[in-house]
């Protein structure tokens, strides 16, 4: 078919590919509870207080028996289970009125709430004046029923219902360590490249439209529990992992105007989609106020994402957000996926590249 018809054709399907990956009303409703089978709308008040029911302690991590309404062990933090939309899980409000806030993005995880040890052990071992006055949300991702049906060969995945910012189960063998060729970060772009594999656009989508709701929310002071109002430039994002790959997409396809964006053991979703549409991945940043400040963190000894995957990520981050955005990378030496958050050599640095996000400052600027 070619002439009249041919043009509206074109608009039709490049407005639906724009669409589907920056949200719309039906992504919001998609992103409000109705979705397919695997997923779940946020959980309620009294779901999170099921989940902080379970004993958190792993191995590596110390025990932490957080409740509603008390202090987060180590802490002088009150932690608040806010069940519903857009949050769905957990606020931990500082001793003094909020005058920022971290997002923390979890990673894949049947637990998330482990990542409340992460926060115990991390702001324990900080003087208590460098986050006196920040408050941290800790959202909690949908619940696919199983994303993996049984564990994958030689890695720790977690199977049945599992929580989960998007569908990752068909790219997974694609980004884990060594299994990618390449001996440089833009050789390992292009084996990425190569793999054409893109990943859960939908659900990208989903979590993006919720996420940017909860920095609306939080913005006007309707957090509920009468908790002050925080603005979205004085929010950084932090994700771990899968997290991490959430906070990229925040990085390069939400308009909010955050305090910087930190990209921890995590790769950028997407890669192939924009390299075969590079107008679309260029539409980025928007409503953007300055330079978004984008610090990619990767540990020398990781066996999941290994840090030419994260190098890669920080690469085709400058392109796409250009003169937009301020990306930089940094690997940790001697960190393994996890080590950094729970207490190894290199916590001390990762605290103080937080501060440094939340006072507008990467690394170069010091």
């Amino acid at each position: 078919m070619g002439g009249p018809r041919a043009l509206p054709l074109l608009v039709l399907v490049a407005t639906a590919a724009l669409v589907a990956l920056a949200g719309s009303p039906a992504t919001a409703r998609y992103a409000g509870g109705c979705s397919p089978p695997e997923r779940a709308p946020p959980l309620s008040t009294v779901a999170v207080r099921r989940l902080l029911a379970v004993n958190l302690s792993r191995p590596g991590f110390p025990t932490v028996s957080p409740a509603c309404g008390g202090a987060l062990p180590r802490t002088s933090h009150t932690l608040h289970c806010v069940g519903g939309y857009p949050l769905g899980g957990i606020v931990l409000e500082p001793p003094r009125r909020p005058t920022r806030s971290v997002l923390l993005l979890h990673g894949l995880s049947s637990e998330p709430l482990i990542y409340l040890t992460v926060v115990s052990l991390f702001l324990g071992d900080a003087p208590p004046a460098d986050w006196a006055s920040t408050r941290f949300l800790l959202p909690l991702a949908p619940v696919y029923a199983r994303l993996f049906d049984a564990p994958a060969p030689g890695q720790q995945l977690p199977w049945k219902a599992v929580h989960a910012w998007f569908d990752v189960s068909h790219v997974f063998a694609y980004i884990s360590s060594g299994a990618l060729n390449g001996s440089t970060a833009a050789e390992v772009g292009a084996a990425f490249l190569a793999t054409g594999v893109v990943e859960d656009r939908l659900g990208l989508a989903a979590s993006t439209t919720r996420l940017t709701a909860l920095a609306s929310v939080q913005a006007r002071g309707r957090l509920g529990r009468r908790l002050p109002a925080v603005p979205a430039s004085k929010t950084a994002v932090v994700g771990h992992s899968l997290g991490g790959f959430m906070a990229w997409h925040l990085a390069v396809q939400s308009g909010v105007p955050w305090a910087g964006v930190v990209a921890l053991s995590a790769h950028l979703p997407l890669t192939p989609y924009y390299a075969r549409y590079p107008a679309v991945g260029r539409l980025t940043c928007r409503r953007c106020d300055g330079r978004r400040r984008v610090l990619s963190v990767a540990a020398s000894n990781d066996e999941l994402i290994e840090p030419l995957l994260s190098d890669a990520a920080a690469k085709t981050g400058r392109e796409l957000l250009g003169e937009a955005g301020i990306v930089e990378h940094v690997v940790l030496a001697g960190s393994d996926h996890t080590s950094y958050l729970v207490g190894d050599a290199n916590s001390p640095k990762l605290r103080q590249l937080l501060l440094g996000i939340l006072d507008g400052k990467l690394p170069s600027d010091s």
